[in-house]
């Protein structure tokens, strides 16, 4: 499997993701959130929030972002190659 395509599988069956915003004197703050509502392959998701909270206030301060996907239920090769079993991290850039 393509990585792209191995990435879009891993979103599609992830029930939650957690995304990461920067705060006003640089430091990361995260949040775990439903998974995306909507997306556009890799390069946009749209995630559901209010637009009074903090993290918005954030990106709209500053718009640097991650977002980060884990496989709670590895393959059995997965499984087997600890190696091989590594969560994926998605930098979102506007």
């Amino acid at each position: 499997m393509k990585p792209t395509a191995a990435l879009e599988t891993l979103i599609a069956r992830q029930p939650t993701a957690t995304i990461a915003s920067v705060d006003a004197d640089g430091y990361p703050n995260q949040k775990a959130m439903l998974a995306p509502r909507k997306r556009d392959g890799l390069k946009t998701l749209w995630f559901t929030t209010n637009t009074s909270s903090m993290r918005v206030a954030q990106y709209r301060q500053n718009p640097k972002a991650a977002v980060y996907f884990c496989d709670h239920h590895p393959t059995a090769r997965s499984a087997r190659r600890p190696a091989a079993a590594s969560a994926h991290f998605l930098i979102l850039e506007s």
